[in-house]
């Protein structure tokens, strides 16, 4: 019974050690051989998307989610959100989209540097979207900044 708990000790410290590379193989397996995947999940295609549906409404999923992506906890993300006031760190607004099959309203987006990967802030769809198109290039927000002021016909 001992070495059994060592074992699964070891085991459970070696998955959070090489959690990607195990991932990697993994995909790469199923990817390979097709016709090794769960029968019963090929059998029951509706009850495997009842149960997804299920499983991503959860906080754990979403934190698992969270963990995957960016590597921070529900928890961190959370403080994140009451740090910002639940607003956007760009526009100050509340997250306005709403998910069209379940009417709730989405999450605000975390954001982040592509070169380096550094999470920057929470940023609302809107925000999110127009930072991508944007490509993250200040001189480009700036020319931006200058045009709109340049035409500004509010005054």
């Amino acid at each position: 019974m001992r070495d059994k708990k060592k074992k699964q000790a070891y085991d459970k410290w070696y998955r959070e050690q090489n959690r990607e590379r195990i991932l990697v193989q993994m995909r790469e397996y199923r990817r390979n051989h097709p016709e090794k995947a769960s029968t019963w999940a090929n059998q029951n295609p509706a009850k495997m998307k009842a149960i997804a549906k299920r499983f991503s409404q959860t906080e754990r999923a979403l934190d698992i989610k969270l963990r995957h992506l960016w590597g921070i906890t529900l928890e961190e993300y959370n403080a994140k959100v009451v740090q910002q006031g639940g607003v956007c760190a760009i526009c100050k607004r509340p997250e306005s989209r709403v998910h069209p099959k379940s009417g709730s309203v989405h999450r605000l987006s975390v954001d982040h540097d592509h070169l380096t990967g550094k999470l920057r802030g929470l940023l609302c769809g809107t925000c999110n979207r127009a930072l991508g198109l944007l490509n993250d290039d200040i001189e480009f927000v700036h020319g931006m900044v200058d045009y709109l002021q340049a035409y500004d016909l509010h005054d």
